[in-house]
């Protein structure tokens, strides 16, 4: 009762005051904050932070044929927007994003981040330590998309 209905600490109200229930639909759930990276700047104007160009992977099944999961996908991301990757599962959605996130190594294509290498094929590997600095800019949400997206 005493953490629910008096909170003492500014973020625990914070999360409290974010419950949607409490709130008119479209309103803010919470502050807005300066980010490391950009100013949100929404529109077409705004700078790109993540751009791939061409990506390819291909894995092998446990049949031992090799399968092509994801084939020339190209992206920009604009500081203050927001991307969603949706397809019919297996279509490659969950390796786009780990490519993204320079956790696996295309087969082809690269992905810059702040316009620098990020993630790319063959010998211009980019090093774990070269992404480290920004690692806590970059990240992905999995979600329902019956729940995440409006279908309006």
């Amino acid at each position: 009762d005493q953490v629910l209905l008096n909170p003492r600490h500014a973020y625990t109200r914070s999360l409290l005051d974010a419950v949607p229930a409490e709130h008119a639909r479209g309103t803010r759930l919470s502050p807005e904050r300066s980010n490391a990276v950009a100013q949100p700047r929404p529109g077409a104007d705004s700078p790109v932070l993540l751009k791939a160009s061409g990506l390819g992977k291909r894995y092998v099944g446990p049949d031992q044929q090799s399968r092509q999961v994801v084939d020339n996908v190209s992206f920009e991301l604009r500081a203050g927007r927001t991307l969603g990757i949706v397809g019919e599962s297996g279509s490659g959605k969950t390796t786009v994003a780990r490519i993204a996130l320079g956790l696996l190594q295309p087969d082809a294509g690269e992905v810059r981040f702040l316009d620098q290498p990020w993630a790319a094929a063959g010998t211009e590997r980019v090093e774990e330590k070269t992404r480290r600095v920004h690692r806590r800019d970059i990240s992905v949400i999995y979600q329902d998309p019956l729940s995440s997206f409006d279908p309006r």
